[in-house]
């Protein structure tokens, strides 16, 4: 199973309060993953946000993965 090596956060003030935010996730297997963009209000901490998105990425790699084995 891939792990986030590292993660980078891109916010934009959009106005009226929100940031328009994008991440970017390399993983251990040398992949790179972009998500985004994501609209949230400018008081957001984006650390738990990447963290909230990287999770919801890692288990979705996990369910391709058991996917993937269960029908080879």
């Amino acid at each position: 199973m891939a792990i986030i090596s590292a993660t980078q956060v891109n916010a934009t003030p959009r106005g009226n309060g929100e940031m328009y935010v994008t991440f970017q996730f390399a993983l251990d297997t040398g992949d790179i993953v972009f998500d985004g963009p994501r609209f949230y209000p400018v008081e957001s901490d984006l650390n738990i946000k990447a963290a909230e998105v990287g999770q919801v990425l890692l288990d979705a790699l996990t369910a391709q993965e058991v996917d993937a084995w269960l029908s080879s």
